[in-house]
C-alpha cells in the first residue's frame, strides 16, 4: 500500500429497481480512526454495517459519510396522528379560554409542524435489499476516496524524500565543521594565552583543548541525526498506516537538532543548526496528514 494522506473526497451514486442510494464522503486529519456516518433515521440499522465497510478502506482520520435514500418508483405514506392531533387541539382550547386573547392559536400548517403529529413512512423493502445497495455505493465512494488520499500521499512522498536530501546535505556541513571546531579551538587558545602573556605546558594546553572539545563535540548527536533520517526513509517506503511511526520519528530529529545547536559553539555549524530546524518542523508539518 502506498503512503497515503489523511485527506480526501469521494462521491458516488447507486440504485436498484426500489431505491438510489447517495453517497458523499469526507476525511481530514485525525490521530486515530473516527467515523460519523449520517444515514435516514428510518434505516439507523444500516450505521453499524457502514462503518465496518469504511473501516477496510480508511485507517486513520476523521470521517464524515453522508448517506440519502431516494426511492425509485414508489412514494412514501403520509401518517397523521390524529390521537396526538387531537388531544393537542383540545389543550389548547382549553388554554384559550383560560387565557383569552393573551395566547394565539396554531393554524393547521403549525400543528402539522409539531412532532410526531405527521409521520412519512417509507415503503415496505426488505433492509437487505437495501443495505445491498448501500453498501456498494460505501465501497465505490471510498475507493474513490482512497485513490486521492494515495495521490496527495504519492506527493507528500516527493516532498519528504526532498527534504530529508536537504537535511542530508546540512548534516555534512556540521559533520565537516565538527572536525575543523578543533583546530580552531586549539587555535584560539593558543592565541588568547599568547595575547595575557601566560605560558602553559604543552601537556596542559592539550587537557585544556580536549575538555573544549568534549563539552562541545556533537558526533554522537550527528550519527543519530544521520540514523533517524535513514529510518524516516525506510518507513516511508513501507506499506500500511505509518503517520504515527513517522511522527515519531521528527520528534527524535527535533531533539537531536536542538542537542546539535546547544551544543555547538562554531557559527557555521549555528548557521546549518537554523537551516536544519525549518527542515524538521516542515517534515512535522507534513507528517501530521499522513494515514
Amino acid at each position: 500500500m502506498s503512503l497515503r494522506s489523511m485527506t480526501g473526497y469521494g462521491q458516488m451514486t447507486c440504485a436498484n429497481d426500489r431505491v438510489r442510494v447517495t453517497v458523499e464522503m469526507k476525511t481530514v486529519n485525525h490521530r486515530f480512526a473516527e467515523f460519523h456516518i449520517r444515514v435516514p433515521r428510518e434505516w439507523l440499522a444500516l450505521e453499524e454495517v457502514s462503518r465496518q465497510e469504511l473501516a477496510r478502506h480508511v485507517h486513520r482520520g476523521r470521517l464524515d459519510a453522508f448517506l440519502s435514500l431516494e426511492w425509485v418508483g414508489q412514494t412514501a405514506d403520509v401518517v397523521v396522528n390524529w390521537k396526538l392531533l387531537d388531544s393537542l387541539i383540545e389543550a389548547e382550547q382549553i388554554l384559550l379560554r383560560r387565557f383569552g386573547k393573551d395566547i394565539e392559536a396554531h393554524t393547521v400548517r403549525d400543528w402539522l409542524k409539531f412532532p410526531d403529529v405527521v409521520q412519512v413512512v417509507s415503503p415496505s423493502t426488505a433492509l437487505d435489499e437495501i443495505q445491498d445497495v448501500v453498501l456498494q455505493c460505501l465501497r465505490e465512494a471510498a475507493l474513490k476516496l482512497v485513490d486521492m488520499r494515495i495521490g496527495e500521499g504519492s506527493r507528500l512522498e516527493t516532498s519528504f524524500r526532498e527534504k530529508l536530501a536537504q537535511l542530508e546535505e546540512q548534516l555534512s556541513l556540521v559533520r565537516r565543521h565538527d572536525g575543523e571546531a578543533i583546530a580552531n579551538k586549539h587555535a584560539q587558545l593558543k592565541a588568547r594565552l599568547e595575547q595575557l602573556r601566560v605560558e602553559v605546558e604543552p601537556e596542559r594546553m592539550a587537557q585544556e583543548v580536549v575538555l573544549l572539545v568534549d563539552r562541545s563535540a556533537v558526533d554522537e548527536e550527528i550519527v543519530r541525526l544521520a540514523s533517524h533520517i535513514e529510518a524516516f526513509r525506510d518507513t516511508i517506503a513501507q506499506s500500511g498506516p505509518v503517520g504515527r511511526r513517522l511522527d515519531f520519528i521528527v520528534q527524535e530529529m527535533h531533539r537531536e537538532v536542538n542537542t546539535i545547536g546547544a551544543k555547538a559553539a562554531d557559527a557555521k555549524i549555528a548557521a546549518a543548526v537554523v537551516e536544519m530546524k525549518v527542515l524538521v518542523e516542515q517534515l512535522r508539518e507534513q507528517v501530521q496528514n499522513v494515514e
